[in-house]
Order: structure tokens, then C-alpha cells, then sequence
């Protein structure tokens, strides 16, 4: 069975050019797709203000900076794990993601108390767990960098 070090990789190792595991790769695909997610997230929300001619409210810029975050977060930690490895860099970007995860956090639970969500009630329940998986994997990787 797969525990936190196995053959699988250490789930407290950053994925890594030297750590390429199971456990990294799941990682990094998970990366990719919230990256994705947050990307085409970002492109709708803001065509959508963009066509109704939609005046920005408090929730609106707080939407925008939390995918914003979230994006530059990953950037910054696959640049800093992979292109020049830095702790400095991955640390900016863990910091940026766990700040977007707690602004999608909050601004999820906003916008289903106010029933203003365009999305499922299943689809941001299943985001907010993705992002709070990932971040708690990255802050568990942070103390072993």
C-alpha cells in the first residue's frame, strides 16, 4: 500500500528534474489542469463583463485577482522548480496560490449565498476542493525545499 514515501515518490518532495515519481507527475498534471481551469475561468469572466457591458463590483476585481493569483502562483513554482530552480521563486509562488485559494474560497461561498454563481453548485465545490488539495500539498512541500 502507498503511503507518504513509497515506491509511488515522497509526497513532501516538490516535483523536481531528480524527482519525477508517480506522486510528482500526479502532481504536475494537477497543476496543468488547475492552471487551465483558471485560464478559461479568467477569458470568460472577463468576455462576459466585457459583453453585457457589465459595471465591475468589489466581487468582480476580487474574481480577476484570485484567478490572476492562482496563475502566477503556478507559474512562479514551475519556473522555480524547473527552468532556474529557486526557492525564492517557489516560494512567491506558493504564496500567491495559497492567497488566490483562500480569495476562491471566500468568493465561492459569496457567490452561492447570494445565488449569483453562472456555474454548478457541484462544479465549485469540486474546484474549491481541487485548489485546497493542491495548496495543501504545496505548503506540505514547502518546509522540504
Amino acid at each position: 500500500m502507498c503511503g507518504p514515501t513509497c515506491e509511488c515518490g515522497d509526497i513532501n518532495r516538490p516535483p523536481s528534474r531528480g524527482n519525477m515519481s508517480l506522486i510528482a507527475i500526479i502532481e504536475l498534471v494537477i497543476m496543468g489542469v488547475v492552471g487551465i481551469i483558471c485560464l478559461m475561468s479568467l477569458y470568460r469572466f472577463i468576455e462576459g463583463l466585457n459583453d453585457d457591458n457589465h459595471d465591475w463590483d468589489i466581487i468582480d476585481i476580487l474574481k480577476v485577482v484570485q484567478e490572476c493569483l492562482i496563475v502566477a502562483g503556478l507559474v512562479f513554482i514551475i519556473i522555480g522548480l524547473f527552468c532556474s530552480p529557486s526557492q525564492r521563486q517557489i516560494y512567491t509562488g506558493i504564496v500567491c496560490f495559497l492567497i488566490g485559494t483562500i480569495l476562491a474560497i471566500i468568493l465561492t461561498v459569496l457567490l452561492i449565498r447570494d445565488k449569483q454563481t453562472n456555474d454548478s453548485l457541484g462544479y465549485n465545490i469540486c474546484y474549491i476542493i481541487l485548489l485546497t488539495f493542491l495548496a495543501w500539498i504545496l505548503w506540505k512541500q514547502s518546509y522540504h525545499l
